[in-house]
């Protein structure tokens, strides 16, 4: 299981990546253009990773046990198949493609499997 450090570690080091990176472009306002982008999509990617690790580390602060853990995953599991088995799909015969997908993306949405999604991929992030 992942320590509430080890996301405190990376954070860190994403933040001076970040740092590094934003110095390099405001230094060199006449880079190459290809670099340039490159620094930008380092900045936005560390920046997304910032917010999920965050996420990990309120979670991991929390000191949960391995056994809870697992409880957890088999949980969120049974409830995400549970709601999967219960949509009815749409007649694709009688309606687009477009159509179905929608109707089973409202489906979801209301449900909440997004959500559940997020907190497994968590769990199980933070319990290997």
């Amino acid at each position: 299981m992942k320590s509430a450090q080890f996301f405190k570690d990376e954070i860190e080091k994403l933040r001076s990546e970040m740092a590094e990176a934003k110095t390099q472009l405001n230094k060199n306002y006449k880079m190459d253009e290809k670099l340039a982008k490159q620094l930008r999509g380092t900045v936005k990617r560390n920046r997304k990773k910032i917010e999920e690790y965050t996420l990990y580390l309120r979670y991991a602060e929390t000191n949960p046990s391995e056994d809870y853990l697992k409880k957890e995953i088999d949980r969120i599991t049974n409830r995400i198949n549970k709601f999967t088995e219960l949509y009815k799909p749409l007649d694709e015969t009688a309606h687009d493609k477009k159509k179905c997908a929608a109707h089973k993306k409202d489906y979801e949405k209301e449900m909440g499997i997004p959500k559940l999604r997020k907190q497994l991929s968590t769990i199980c992030f933070i319990s290997n």
